[in-house]
């Protein structure tokens, strides 16, 4: 149920994350820490039918009280902001996931998180910060090489050069972004929504709609 699961938040499938978080839910006993899982993969598959509000207020009645396991609750809440257009409130969700993420061995989440993390800082120009966190995104995903964050990582760090006019760091950083393995529906996305943001930053709107 887990790794279908897995497939079907990859492939960004809502009606296939909801029918497999449920079908988790209904195997994971109450301290299966997969049922924290499942819970954040529902907030996700929720929000991609429309449904964040609803999704947000589960969210926060299942963190009540929890300490680390409620990491994915964390992200799929700052994930169901991002669909209701709070911006600032979804970093700080974002943040507190990257920390714990990172302290307990999530790694891709950790990396996943850090890389939204980076775009709240570069959207207030606080572009040292960005920096920082994209380096630790980037750190991650360059030890760890079979994390499905790559592409947005990658992005992230390809962001602050873009930002500040250095075509030439960006150029390498898109070539290496163009070299990493490009497997499920997600990193496609993110790898073309990654092309599509730094022809924005260019000035290049036929390279954006390419």
């Amino acid at each position: 149920g887990r790794t279908s699961l897995h497939y079907a938040l990859a492939r960004l499938r809502g009606s296939e994350i909801l029918l497999w978080a449920q079908r988790v839910l209904e195997l994971a006993g109450a301290d299966d820490p997969a049922r924290a899982f499942a819970l954040g993969a529902t907030a996700i598959g929720r929000g991609y039918r429309g449904e964040a509000a609803l999704a947000e207020r589960e969210l926060e009645r299942a963190l009540s009280g929890l300490d680390g396991s409620g990491l994915p609750h964390l992200t799929g809440l700052g994930w169901v902001k991002l669909a209701q257009d709070r911006f600032d409130a979804a970093m700080w969700d974002f943040a507190r996931a990257a920390e714990s993420a990172w302290n307990v061995g999530s790694y891709d989440m950790a990396a996943m998180s850090y890389f939204y993390v980076t775009f709240g800082a570069g959207e207030h120009r606080s572009w040292d910060d960005a920096r920082l966190h994209a380096d630790r995104s980037l750190a991650i995903v360059a030890s760890l090489g079979h994390l499905s964050s790559r592409p947005f990582s990658w992005w992230a760090a390809a962001l602050v050069p873009a930002a500040r006019g250095d075509h030439a760091a960006t150029d390498a950083l898109l070539a290496s972004l163009e070299a990493q393995p490009i497997l499920y529906e997600d990193q496609i996305a993110g790898a073309a929504m990654a092309r599509a943001h730094i022809a924005t930053w260019r000035g290049q709107p036929e390279a954006v709609l390419a």
